[in-house]
């Protein structure tokens, strides 16, 4: 939504800056998948996951610090857009994170389940 916006060079500078390689960025892009569904809870796949988001939010933040800004009218027009993307991303993020909370509080009643029909003997 962003990119015809954008001011290329100044882009790619700070992926430069930011350490963001055009293999990251497909890497980054594959999101959740890629990712073994029969591993999809190990260490090693959330730290695959996290590498990945970390990369998409040094993107974004690469994307508005690119767009240009000579405060002139037509700059409004940019960053409305950069605006209603930030408030679609802000409500992506909440949405994961209310789930990413459903999950866990899911697995600790699990646990606490478990715990409580087969208690530990010291």
């Amino acid at each position: 939504m962003l990119q015809p916006l954008l001011n290329e060079d100044d882009l790619q500078k700070f992926f430069e800056v930011y350490d963001i390689r055009p293999d990251d960025l497909q890497e980054a892009s594959l999101g959740y998948g890629g990712v073994d569904a029969d591993d999809n809870e190990t260490l090693k796949q959330l730290r695959v996951i996290q590498y990945r988001f970390s990369t998409l939010r040094r993107m974004v933040l690469c994307s508005l610090l690119s767009l240009p800004a000579t405060g002139r009218k037509v700059d409004a027009v940019r960053w409305k857009t950069a605006v209603k993307e930030m408030e679609r991303l802000s409500i992506l993020m909440d949405q994961s994170a209310q789930n990413l909370n459903k999950l866990l509080d899911e697995e600790e009643r699990k646990f606490l389940t478990d715990q409580a029909t087969f208690p530990l003997a010291f």
